[in-house]
């Protein structure tokens, strides 16, 4: 549910028909993705590959809830009766609610938490009762709907609540998101959910990868090393498509990163910036393994290129801070 990408069960993987309507989606063509989801058959309907682009559509076009949740035209059941599903127990109803909750709390809520991959942070003042409705919602989908495509979105939910949401204060007042005992508990849910989507399909380099970032925010590097080596044989490293292998040496990258083994993240990023040259982030993780390197003139060079292609300006000057200090 993070950025613009959707991640969906391999039960279900895009057809040729979704293509142009991703495309749409990932240039904010919001209209023209809308009209080409409702032209679709009502037997498309009980679809997950139709539900999520919907959700992605709505949660990006329509103000998400500022006082609760289900608040007018914030309401998914707005949206369901009109494709047909007046059942809100039905699992695909439960699951477009999860889904569309999901992508509110994650890209639309105000103080939007927006991670930092470079830091690993998240913004922690989450929309809480928002991303609550979410889990929620995708619990009962599992009544129903028990496959890779709800469990590992499930688990993808449960980690990022996990993360975002620490004890802290607000206006000068104590107020606690949540305790210690139920950010672990969230932690353990993410993690079983996420293996649970491997037991599905134990080639999907989306769920290793998201499994890593786990155990990393739980500073157990072993275990996220082991996933995406796991990952690595079970995709297959001598057949692995494209997509596959950026995901996993991304996520390679940036666990080496937490460990300062810098040669090591320097090969994953460069093979990622070899397979994607265009994605900023790539670059920016090159950048910062040169810092760890001490290698400045490479460090400016990866950095300012990443800036070119889009790369946030803070992060930008964050890593450049970074070189500076490693140069008194």
């Amino acid at each position: 549910m993070r950025g613009d990408s959707i991640k969906l069960a391999p039960e279900s993987a895009p057809k040729n028909r979704f293509r142009d309507i991703d495309r749409l989606i990932a240039s904010h063509q919001y209209v023209l993705a809308t009209d080409r989801l409702e032209a679709m058959p009502k037997s498309d309907w009980r679809n997950l590959d139709v539900l999520a682009r919907l959700a992605t559509v709505i949660a990006a076009t329509v103000k998400r809830p500022l006082d609760g949740v289900g608040k007018g035209d914030q309401n998914p059941k707005t949206y369901l009766r009109k494709w047909g599903i007046d059942d809100m127990h039905d699992p695909y109803a439960q699951y477009f609610i999860g889904r569309l909750y999901g992508e509110w709390a994650l890209t639309q809520a105000v103080n939007t938490p927006v991670l930092d991959r470079l830091a690993h942070k998240y913004d922690p003042y989450a929309n809480t009762h928002v991303a609550n409705e979410s889990i929620n919602a995708y619990l009962l989908a599992l009544a129903g709907l028990d496959n890779y495509t709800v469990r590992f979105e499930l688990g993808q939910m449960c980690h990022w609540y996990s993360t975002s949401c620490y004890p802290g204060y607000v206006n000068n007042t104590s107020y606690f998101w949540m305790s210690g005992a139920e950010h672990r508990k969230l932690q353990r849910h993410a993690e079983e959910h996420l293996k649970k989507a491997i037991e599905f399909d134990p080639t999907a380099a989306e769920a290793y990868a998201e499994l890593a970032e786990l155990y990393v925010d739980i500073m157990d590097y072993s275990s996220a090393n082991e996933a995406l080596r796991a990952g690595m044989q079970a995709v297959g490293a001598d057949t692995m498509a494209p997509d596959s292998e950026i995901i996993l040496a991304g996520a390679l990258a940036h666990v080496a990163m937490q460990e300062s083994q810098w040669e090591q993240a320097l090969k994953y990023s460069l093979r990622c910036v070899e397979l994607q040259p265009k994605e900023p982030l790539f670059r920016a993780y090159a950048g910062r393994c040169y810092i760890g390197l001490g290698e400045k003139y490479e460090a400016f060079d990866s950095l300012t290129r990443a800036k070119d292609l889009g790369l946030d300006l803070r992060f930008y000057l964050a890593m450049l801070d970074s070189l500076t200090r490693t140069l008194r």
